[in-house]
């Protein structure tokens, strides 16, 4: 079993911020016992994302992604997501109002926009976020589980620990992993 991570956002590709997410989730998957084979990152491109998407889910036997899930007109993952498997995207209820209740709560009028949070391919199982309005989402593409999360660092962090993690096909052998800090003389 082997797992690839993917970033989604042009704020990566072009180096504007630094891809925390897929060092922290590899750290977590391998101490976990699995084995991350890839990493990749890719822009803010439909056509980009779905080949990628295609790809990973033809050679892995899970992909979790992190980006592209907010409510502005980059974030493409979920209909890239959808556009893969072939199928709609569908407005979740719970979801909406979820999101809705956030911004009532913080007395903040919500956009039209961030309604597109609560589209999901059909069939997708919802992730809720408890600490953001996008939540995540799962799906099986070509045999392989995909895993979608916000960008947001602890977002990611939060749903990967509390959802994700126990969602993933368990480890085919036990993998070992001891790592050794030194100081004093260089290597």
């Amino acid at each position: 079993m082997t797992i690839a991570l993917l970033s989604i956002g042009t704020e990566l590709t072009r180096g504007e911020l630094v891809n925390s997410n897929a060092s922290w989730l590899a750290d977590q998957l391998v101490t976990l016992g699995h084995e991350v084979t890839e990493i990749v990152t890719v822009d803010d491109d439909d056509g980009r994302i779905v080949q990628t998407l295609l790809r990973l889910a033809d050679v892995h036997t899970a992909v979790i992604s992190t980006g592209g899930l907010g409510p502005t007109t980059d974030d493409l993952t979920t209909a890239c997501a959808a556009h893969a498997l072939g199928v709609e995207l569908v407005r979740d209820a719970r979801s909406l109002m979820r999101i809705e209740g956030l911004f009532a709560a913080r007395n903040i009028a919500m956009q039209p926009s961030n309604a597109k949070q609560a589209d999901f391919p059909a069939g997708a199982l919802v992730l809720d976020n408890d600490l953001g309005t996008a939540p995540g989402f799962a799906i099986e593409l070509s045999g392989c589980r995909a895993f979608f999360t916000p960008g947001v660092p602890s977002e990611m962090r939060a749903m990967f620990d509390g959802r994700i993690a126990a969602l993933l096909p368990a480890p085919e052998a036990v993998v070992a992993v001891r790592k050794l800090r030194t100081y004093g003389m260089s290597e």
